[in-house]
């Protein structure tokens, strides 16, 4: 059977709502649903679960048409450009950085130079395991705007570019959420963590897209259930004839799981006719002193005062002296704790750079974020070792900020700040139960003792002397409660004496008197009709008068059950059952021999690697582990190079499956990586790119820029580049685009043909050489004149024998190098002097004046020339000695 036929005969064995919510899913994009479909899809579920929904809903299953292969989303999205960006770090607002619609984009800078800040907006764009915050410039003063990002896009083949100003925190566009990030932090997910299936069958994509919509629908559904629950936990009014038909058919089962009386039969029970009154009247007075209407009179009222009794001997166990005294011993602890405890952070934490460290809004954040590692399986605790992300701002941790964790832990597991943990939770337990003492109002009490008020002025005091008490109580426990939050007990006084002796030695008379009254009670049977009628009757009265509590209490329960139904139906057991069975025969496996195939790829076969899969709560996951007798972390077996090997291996198994070529975003993917590898890896990723996927590699890495040149030259076909190098500078600051080729393999001759045209440009620009933004502009034509001595030195001078991002030594170029004194005289001064003006800090009493335009032509004039000799004077070396590649010839005669 097909995955197909999975689905379809799954959902035919389902409620019809299932059907046609997968109907809906595969007909949405990205199979996310509309606000519109989320709504209809619950009304339906509500009606399943018996709840009235108008209209009557009408269904459409999912069809095998809708379902196939594929990937979730079968547009190409094409990434065009960045910029300008604005309050990213300290990124230059002005720039445009731009990637190639088609082959591999190459962008190279160096380390600091601001490529990660846009590398950090694509993966708050696009789709990547980690996100790292967007912050503005840290080195400034003053409240720091959100991030923004002029985007230009086009979402589908065949569409014209789309251009959007993204601001952090909005929604980013729907058609970049396929393009896939890899980058260090990423990387750390594939080592450590389980993770998300990214790119799935379209059928299985949008079972787990149903699986998250019914994870929404559950959340709602307990709330609304969670609301209700307080309301059914009130006590009813009491009162009733304990025999009577209200008491055993309606109050009796107005309980949860119990079946519910009909709201017509609670009204039916609730209504007296004007016939029903007068008849009521009428026995009241005939049976006014009839015995056997006296003793149901005396039992009610009887088991009225014992239900209150019930609530007076609670007060009196919650409220009770010792309890206060306790409360105020707990808060007193507690305070207690919590000043040494601060005390101990003061002390601990006082170099720290925020203030406040260790105390309690402190603790709080710490203990939600080792929650939040705990609930997602990530750890028993937070991550603390160099490298490991931090649970905040999931950026690694490095050496200081490792040790500050250790710190904070030792903190939180010390004995000050452990008492203050154990006696603030002691405390809150005590305010707990206060806060959960359920108390009638003086209304309910006064509704459930009006029949006992009314038969004495003795009794009438009584019941309000009750009411009084009960108030009092509840006053009390208010008090309590201000009490131990300010910690001020001087309003605290003792509860009014207590009236549970009187009570009892009333309920003990009611009981008396019933006795006493059914003892001179005939065995008349007509008489014995009129006294239950009028129990009867009196008790519709009562019904009467709290039919609205009654009906409120019956209409929150039978929501209650509906609610509960409507989890039940929501539930994803049996869709991630499905999910499990469709994902192995059609993910997992591939999965499993794509990883196996790129970790052939990338040599690491000498470690021996399994894949595990799992379903939870409706999404897929997996996770690599080494196969090995004793279990341990990936991150304390494998060396960082294979760390990061083996995590490349994984994303790109990953992305195999995405049959619709999404693009992919690379930073850095050679770190820790030997030659060998970094050539491997830089076929790998052409070889995607020849796919025709759009693949953007950002790379500090020369000789991986050079690897990733050579393989899309040698592919066949050939693969198209597009260069662009992210730069630094005084004047302009980080994230400069510079151009399509790095500095550091442009040869001598192009330098300088590029630094010739600056003299003029600065001249234009600035009429005062006075100035520090003049300053920097000179340093930056220095710091490239410098830079370009010693690229002369290595190209020219000693003509390619060896050089930096090359592993070849080519001893034949040594036919064209002479080295002469006066080149090394030439060199040095020239070196000596540009270093003196360009980034290298000179001593304090060593003033350098600052050089004019018509000095930096001086320069390159003289490097010009230095050139032009040391060019003639290697090809004339060239012809001499390429007379020693072969023998001289003989003399003949």
């Amino acid at each position: 059977m097909s995955e197909n036929n999975d689905i379809i005969d799954w959902s035919s064995k389902q409620l019809p709502w299932v059907g046609d919510a997968l109907r809906r899913h595969a007909s949405s994009e990205s199979f996310v649903l509309s606000q519109g479909d989320k709504d209809k899809i619950e009304k339906n579920v509500r009606h399943a679960a018996g709840f009235l929904v108008d209209p009557a809903p009408t269904y459409t299953a999912v069809s095998v048409d809708q379902l196939g292969s594929g990937s979730a989303d079968t547009s190409r999205p094409v990434l065009c450009s960045l910029g300008p960006v604005e309050h990213i770090g300290r990124l230059a607002r002005d720039q445009r950085l731009s990637f190639a619609l088609d082959g591999v984009t190459l962008i190279y800078g160096d380390n600091g130079t601001g490529k990660s800040g846009y590398c950090r907006i694509t993966k708050a764009l696009c789709r990547s395991a980690t996100r790292d915050s967007l912050l503005g410039n840290i080195f400034e003063e003053g409240t720091k705007p959100s991030a923004r990002a002029l985007v230009r896009y086009i979402a589908k083949d065949g569409d014209p570019v789309a251009e959007e100003q993204w601001t952090d925190g909005s929604p980013t566009p729907k058609a970049l959420r396929n393009i896939s990030v890899f980058d260090s932090s990423n990387a750390r997910f594939y080592i450590d963590k389980q993770n998300r299936v990214a790119f799935l069958p379209r059928d299985i994509a949008i079972l787990e897209s149903h699986a998250a919509h019914r994870s929404e629908m559950d959340a709602t559904f307990t709330a609304e259930r969670k609301a209700l629950d307080g309301q059914i936990k009130v006590p009813l009014p009491g009162g009733y004839a304990p025999d009577g038909m209200i008491a055993t058919k309606v109050i009796a089962a107005l309980l949860p799981r119990k079946v519910l009386p009909t709201p017509e039969y609670i009204a039916e029970l609730a209504t007296l006719t004007p016939c029903e009154e007068n008849e009521l009247a009428s026995l009241v007075t005939t049976l006014a002193q009839d015995p056997a209407a006296m003793a149901a009179c005396y039992q009610r009222c009887g088991t009225a005062l014992t239900s209150t009794l019930a609530t007076l001997e609670l007060i009196e166990v919650s409220l009770a002296a010792s309890i206060t005294a306790d409360l105020r011993a707990k808060v007193d602890a507690a305070v207690t704790a919590a000043t040494a405890a601060n005390m101990d952070a003061d002390t601990r934490f006082s170099s720290e750079s925020l203030p406040g460290v260790g105390r309690e809004p402190w603790k709080l954040m710490f203990e939600f974020a080792s929650a939040y590692i705990a609930a997602n399986d990530l750890g028993d605790e937070l991550p603390h070792a160099v490298g490991d992300l931090c649970a905040l701002c999931q950026q690694p941790l490095d050496s200081q900020a490792s040790a500050r964790v250790e710190r904070f832990k030792k903190f939180i597991a010390g004995e000050a700040n452990k008492l203050a943990s154990k006696t603030k939770v002691e405390l809150e337990r005590e305010l707990t139960v206060l806060r959960e003492l359920s108390l009638p109002s003086k209304a309910m009490v006064q509704r459930d003792l009006a029949e006992f008020a009314a038969m004495s002025t003795e009794r009438n005091a009584l019941a309000e002397g009750i009411k009084a008490y009960i108030e009092a109580s509840i006053a009390h426990r208010n008090i309590l409660l201000k009490a131990a939050t300010s910690g001020d007990f001087t309003e605290v006084s003792a509860l009014p004496a207590s009236i549970v002796t009187d009570v009892k030695t009333e309920i003990v008379t009611l009981s008396n008197e019933a006795l006493a009254q059914a003892a001179l009670a005939t065995d008349d049977v007509e008489k014995t009709k009129l006294v239950s009628r009028l129990s009867s009757l009196r008790d519709k009265q009562w019904m009467k008068n709290n039919v609205s509590v009654i009906k409120a209490r019956r209409d929150a329960l039978d929501q209650h059950a509906k609610l509960t139904k409507c989890l039940s139906l929501v539930g994803n057991l049996q869709l991630s059952n499905l999910i499990t069975t469709v994902r192995r025969r059609v993910v997992a496996t591939g999965l499993q021999v794509g990883i196996q195939k790129e970790i052939e790829n990338l040599d690491l076969m000498h470690l021996p690697f399994a894949v595990s899969d799992k379903s939870d709560d409706g999404a897929s996951y997996f996770s690599v582990g080494l196969k090995a007798k004793v279990a341990a972390p990936n991150r304390e077996v494998l060396s960082e190079g294979e760390q990061r090997a083996l995590a490349l291996a994984c994303f790109l198994a990953e992305v195999e499956a995405d049959t619709a070529m999404h693009g992919l975003v690379i930073d850095d993917p050679v770190s820790s990586l030997d030659h060998i590898r970094i050539r491997k890896v830089a076929q790998r990723l052409v070889a995607e790119a020849s796919k025709g996927k759009q693949i953007i590699i950002f790379t500090h890495n020369m000789l991986f820029f050079n690897e990733v040149r050579e393989a899309a030259a040698a592919a066949n076909p050939q693969v198209k580049v597009h260069q662009q190098v992210v730069t630094k500078t005084e004047s302009e600051g980080f994230g400069v685009v510079s151009g399509d080729e790095p500095w550091a393999t442009q040869k001598v001759s192009t330098r300088i043909a590029a630094l010739q045209k600056r003299p003029n440009q600065i001249e234009k620009e600035f009429q005062d050489f006075n100035t520090e933004e003049y300053r920097r502009v000179v340093k930056d034509f220095y710091t490239d004149l410098r830079e370009t001595w010693e690229r002369l030195v290595e190209e020219v001078l000693l003509g390619k024998v060896v050089e930096r991002f090359n592993t070849d030594v080519k001893t034949l170029s040594l036919k064209t190098v002479v080295v002469e004194d006066d080149d090394y005289g030439k060199i040095y001064w020239a070196m000596k002097r540009v270093s003196e003006r360009s980034g290298h800090d000179s001593a304090a009493p060593k003033q350098v004046v600052t050089p004019t335009p018509a000095e930096m032509r001086l320069e390159l004039k003289e490097i010009e020339q230095f050139r032009s000799v040391i060019t003639d004077r290697s090809k004339e070396a060239e012809k001499r000695r390429k007379k020693k590649e072969n023998p001289p010839v003989a003399t003949i005669a």
